[in-house]
């Protein structure tokens, strides 16, 4: 998983606006947070638009979610808005 990938995750795990979200891996939330490059406090703006990935498997359709950094727990993030795609 990139880095987009672990802050995407980790954003939409801790984020409070975004109700419920399970993040499916048997490594615990201290582990992500120790992998990741950059680890935030996130509030969703948008969802639902998708987008095409290319994969071994083919093109495959997932949904984005665009967030807005309230803040910045690890790392360094160059803009206070990140848009990303959905795993699974």
């Amino acid at each position: 998983m990139g880095r987009l990938g672990l802050v995407a995750g980790l954003a939409v795990a801790l984020c409070a606006s975004a109700g419920y979200a399970h993040v499916y891996t048997p490594k615990t939330l201290r582990v992500l947070v120790a992998e990741a490059d950059v680890v935030l406090h996130a509030r969703i703006l948008s969802s639902g638009e998708r987008v095409g990935l290319s994969t071994e498997q083919g093109e495959i359709s997932r949904p984005t979610v665009e967030a807005e950094a309230i803040s910045l727990l690890k790392g360094t993030l160059e803009t206070p808005r990140v848009r990303f795609a959905q795993h699974g």
